[in-house]
């Protein structure tokens, strides 16, 4: 592909589907699991046929154009249905995260004036019922575990096939297609405003880039980010604009063994996904002769890799020495994943270098990219045949980028949202004659690739004037395998510091092999031998500042962040503020006191 297709005036992400239908109709276009755990393959033009019958329950029920519709479930083949076969008719779709709370449901039902509410099971739909009374707008609540869509293709057998397709050609592409609300790590919820347009544009986009996924015949993806983040939403109708299997796993423990089953050739995913396939790895090592088989692995990996970007690319010895490591270790990871893996696509925050090298290393290359829910999830991303490690790679097609005076990435996108729902002023300060401020700060090399070198707001000035980012200190601490989070502090401080806390598994693993007994977190967070291992991670982040930017004391804490406990939003992302509001006894007496 040399160009994107013309978006047309009534092209809707339906329409994708129809030229998948057209293109492709008897090919497997989904896979998903019952509840009992086995397999169903759906083809094209059969899911077509499925959400029309969906739809007509939909409108028998008295669901309108530009009605809205919210979904609060797991990655699904329901999620799916519904959001096709409410754009089917016209309507709105509006995801809330699983992991939401009452009062979460309560704003985003009010503030998008929700019509119908589909939850994945009783749990939540009990959680629902705390707020029932205070949902304005919701009408009807059903609950998809039971079969609810069932129901829905038996109400809606009286519509007759022509009026949904009489709906249909009254769908435009400047129609409202959602409303994502961030989950808030900066400030409250905001409802970004999608248009169909802006989905079709990145679509066409991502397939003009990544052919080599996308296009690949007899090609297969298995989906497990939520549905509720518009990255996994775009990956859907990416997929279909393309020639893959799209299979959907909305269980985190299953995955492995829904990895080995559907053996896909690309997932998309988040850095965190991938830190977490590396620790496993080495943790399944243990200890003495086998782990330091899977160091020299691991470091022969990231050589090979970094050799790839130099004139001369890799040594005669290095090449053997990886072909070695293939048959002992690489091969074995690569067979964890499903035996065909060849890419991964990672987006929502940065990633380690490191990681990136090794998984290439090893044969599986990882493609780096950027986007916001603001631009319907990304805008840049690394190719296979041109992929620059450590950064977010080159814009799509018809994405223009610069870097303002101080140094935050401006996008300018036909992907871009419409508007913050019920937010004018807030749109405004964002978006500014159709340049997108993205809050992060970023650089442009001479090749056009972009790196991030971290957030606006997360700018820490010291009591004595130094402006720090903390990205890239928080990043070499997370390096260790030891540790989950790392939370940089400092500002309006004197000095910078730093909040860690450990990953669990890894900390089991580590206790047996330096023969410690099983620690807890609480226990963990006062060892000293672990304390000494987070100094050696925290030297060598201070080795790359100066020392007015270096850290100069940390505190490990006794707990990890979680969604459940409220530092971390659904999508995985620290929120700073409630860490350092909930720790700020720690922070004034433990770190700051005699300052």
């Amino acid at each position: 592909m040399s160009k994107i297709k013309t978006i047309k005036l009534h092209d809707t992400n339906c329409t994708i589907l129809q030229n998948r239908v057209r293109r492709l109709p008897h090919q497997k276009l989904l896979s998903y699991k019952t509840k009992s755990g086995s397999w169903i393959d759906i083809t094209a033009q059969s899911f077509q046929k499925y959400i029309i019958s969906i739809s007509k329950g939909l409108v028998n029920l008295g669901i309108k154009k530009n009605d809205k519709i919210a979904i609060m479930s797991k990655t699904s083949f329901e999620w799916v249905a519904l959001d096709f076969a409410a754009w089917t008719i016209g309507a709105v779709t509006v995801p809330i995260y699983e992991t939401s709370s009452s009062h979460q449901i309560q704003f985003i039902c009010n503030d998008a004036e929700i019509k119908m509410l589909f939850v994945e099971n009783i749990d939540m739909y009990k959680l629902v019922n705390l707020v029932k009374p205070k949902l304005k707008t919701v009408k009807t609540i059903r609950n998809l575990d039971e079969n609810a869509l069932d129901e829905l293709q038996t109400i809606g057998q009286s519509i007759k096939t022509s009026q949904i397709k009489k709906l249909q050609t009254q769908n435009k592409s400047t129609d409202l297609a959602t409303i994502v609300y961030t989950s808030g790590s900066t400030g409250k919820h905001k409802g970004v405003e999608i248009q169909h347009k802006a989905f079709i544009s990145v679509v066409y986009s991502s397939n003009e880039a990544l052919p080599e996924l996308l296009q690949m015949p007899n090609s297969a993806i298995l989906l497990f980010l939520p549905l509720a983040h518009v990255f996994a939403r775009f990956a859907v109708l990416a997929i279909m604009e393309g020639v893959s299997a799209l299979a959907l796993s909305g269980n985190l423990k299953t995955l492995l063994n829904d990895m080995r089953y559907i053996q896909p050739n690309y997932i998309i995913g988040v850095p965190r996904i991938f830190e977490k396939v590396y620790n496993a790895a080495s943790q399944k090592a243990g200890h003495g002769i086998k782990q330091r088989i899977f160091q020299k692995a691991a470091k022969i990996a990231m050589q090979y890799s970094e050799s790839l970007d130099t004139p001369n690319g890799p040594s005669p010895k290095l090449i053997s020495q990886r072909l070695l490591y293939d048959k002992l270790i690489y091969k074995q990871i690569k067979n964890v994943l499903g035996g065909k893996m060849r890419w991964c696509v990672s987006g929502g925050a940065s990633l380690n270098p490191q990681i990136a090298h090794f998984f290439r290393g090893a044969g599986i290359e990882i493609l780096e990219g950027y986007g916001l829910t603001e631009i319907t999830a990304p805008a840049l991303c690394n190719r296979p045949n041109n992929n620059r490690i450590g950064t977010v790679g080159l814009p799509f097609i018809n994405v223009e980028t610069k870097i303002a005076k101080d140094g935050e990435l401006l996008i300018k996108t036909p992907s871009a949202f419409l508007g913050y729902h019920n937010e004018p002023k807030l749109t405004k300060q964002v978006f500014k004659n159709k340049w997108l401020y993205t809050g992060d700060l970023a650089e442009i090399d001479d090749y056009g690739f972009i790196k991030l070198v971290g957030r606006k707001k997360d700018i820490i000035v010291t009591s004595g004037g130094k402006n720090i980012s903390p990205g890239a200190l928080e990043q070499i601490i997370i390096n260790n395998p030891l540790v989950s989070h790392c939370v940089v502090i400092g500002d309006k401080k004197p000095f910078i510091s730093a909040l860690v806390t450990l990953d669990t598994g890894a900390l089991e693993v580590w206790s047996k092999k330096h023969r410690l007994k099983n620690l807890n977190l609480k226990q963990a967070s006062r060892n000293k031998a672990i304390y000494a291992e987070i100094q050696r991670s925290v030297d060598e982040a201070n080795e790359t500042v100066s020392r007015a930017e270096s850290i100069r004391k940390f505190i490990i804490l006794p707990e990890e962040f979680t969604v459940e406990n409220g530092f971390l939003t659904a999508s995985m992302k620290i929120i700073k503020r409630h860490i350092i509001n909930a720790y700020k006894e720690v922070i004034d007496n433990d770190i700051y006191k005699k300052y």
